[in-house]
């Protein structure tokens, strides 16, 4: 059984990934993992619990993460870029800087992040074609000390329902296919304030039984081609700022919530402003 021990290394290639275990026997801390296109797999890391620096995995040849299957903390940022097959994460619970996930593509295949609780910086989530049909994979994530920004491409985003803390929400939902119930759908229903929420639906996506607990928007609410359904933000009774472009299913602000509360209506584009009531 390994002893927990830190050994202060940071990991740049195959080889010295390999020669771990012999190297440093009984290592459970390290310092980073920063390398690209030669690392094809971390099975030397299954004794790692944690690591006190910074991960980017930025390599098309890492199909497979088992080894960090009892990592448990990563006290800097995570950029997960380029990998084909991402796999599963289940075992963090904690991540003090950004975690960003970019241009990734599994073929299908769901991330996980099943047990991540705390983010201590912003979560990036950009471009992802066709990584999954329903992104859902952050069910126990319930505090980020930055902002969420993500981007989409004919997927769904649902869950983030222990989410009660975030300083800033912006969303691009794209949709190459022209799916009618694509969009954000189930989601942050525990968060109940935040600074401001953007979403954008490219050519036209939901907002569906999302964001029920919310009460106070600080700054703005930006809904640009969106369709309301099932009434999110039903517990909303304040926010400073509102801007609204090609939204439908919406006759009146108030169908969100009788008692809301708005300090400026900036913009309501694509359509009369004299058509969407603020009030009954």
């Amino acid at each position: 059984m390994a002893t927990s021990q830190s050994c202060g290394i940071t990991f740049w290639s195959q080889v010295e990934i390999d020669s771990f275990p012999s190297d440093y026997p009984g290592c459970t801390e390290i310092s980073g993992l920063q390398f690209d296109s030669d690392v094809t797999n971390l099975d030397s890391f299954y004794n790692v619990t944690k690591i006190s620096g910074n991960v980017n995995l930025c390599s098309s040849n890492l199909v497979d993460i088992s080894g960090l299957e009892n990592l448990d903390s990563i006290s800097g940022f995570v950029i997960l870029q380029e990998i084909t097959l991402i796999g599963n994460f289940n075992s963090i619970e904690f991540i003090g800087g950004d975690l960003n996930i970019n241009n990734s593509s599994n073929e299908g295949d769901q991330i996980d992040f099943t047990n991540l609780q705390f983010i201590g910086s912003n979560l990036n989530i950009d471009y992802n074609p066709g990584i999954i049909d329903s992104f859902n994979i952050f069910n126990a994530l319930d505090s980020i000390d930055g902002f969420i920004n993500i981007s989409l491409t004919n997927s769904n985003l649902e869950g983030f329902n222990q989410l009660q803390k975030t300083e800033r929400l912006s969303f691009y939902i794209g949709n190459d296919n022209n799916n009618t119930n694509l969009g954000i759908q189930n989601a942050f229903n525990n968060l109940i304030s935040t600074n401001y929420i953007s979403m954008y639906g490219g050519s036209g996506a939901v907002l569906n039984n999302s964001f029920s607990s919310i009460s106070t928007i600080h700054e703005y609410l930006t809904l640009d081609f969106v369709s309301i359904m099932n009434f999110p933000f039903t517990s909303l009774t304040s926010v400073n700022d509102v801007i609204l472009s090609s939204v439908s299913n919406l006759q009146s602000l108030t169908d969100l919530n009788s008692n809301l509360n708005i300090t400026n209506i900036l913009a309501v584009c694509r359509r009369k402003a004299n058509e969407l009531r603020v009030g009954k």
